[in-house]
């Protein structure tokens, strides 16, 4: 099962390449302009990326290159329900995009984690194309909880229940697919539950 992930990474990574990088500087520029020129026609282009992201994971990662019934199906599906939820908030504006200064150092940490998955792919013995980028599944979770925590003024509640599921199941990834990446991915969604329920209780307060 191992071997076939791997290879499903491989192929996604060769036929893909040029794409996740014009995808991936666009997002580098997007979550700049959130930090230091947060415009609300800013905000509306990153719910528009983030929405094209998560379509795209469904689409060429999961519908095209999945292994198996599953990959091409259910998961495709959520991460499908995940793009129309932030495409929609473009008009519904439940998440605003305003700053939550008091996680800044683990907001800090969890960019640094996301930005080290192919290191860490490349620490584990393995080399292009077979190693984790930015823009697959499980970093790009990552990052938009990442994101969320540090604007985490206002967000919908979907969005962020979706990718905290998602999260919690990177345990057994770990295990069955040989990823020990998706220990960021396991520890991300136990540390934004741990903070999604300190908000909500000081909200309710």
């Amino acid at each position: 099962m191992s071997l076939l992930f791997w290879n499903t990474i491989s192929n996604y990574n060769q036929s893909t390449w040029v794409a996740q990088l014009i995808i991936c500087v666009i997002g580098i520029i997007l979550t700049t302009l959130i930090y230091i020129k947060p415009t609300k026609t800013v905000k509306v282009l990153l719910k528009i990326f983030l929405s094209f992201s998560f379509a795209w994971i469904s689409i060429a990662f999961f519908i095209m290159h999945g292994s198996n019934e599953l990959n091409k199906y259910l998961t495709a599906t959520l991460f499908g329900v995940i793009a129309l939820l932030f495409f929609i908030d473009i008009f519904k504006n439940n998440i605003i995009f305003e700053r939550n200064k008091r996680f800044n150092k683990l907001v800090f940490i969890l960019y640094i984690l996301f930005l080290s998955y192919p290191l860490i792919s490349l620490i584990f013995g393995h080399a292009y194309p077979a190693i984790t980028t930015w823009l697959m599944p499980c970093p790009l979770v990552v990052y938009s909880i990442t994101l969320l925590i540090s604007f985490s003024t206002r967000v919908d509640y979907k969005i962020l229940i979706l990718l905290i599921f998602w999260a919690l199941t990177g345990l057994p990834k770990i295990f069955m697919f040989g990823v020990p990446e998706d220990f960021i991915l396991l520890i991300s969604g136990i540390l934004s539950s741990f903070i999604w329920i300190l908000i909500i209780k000081k909200k309710e307060n």
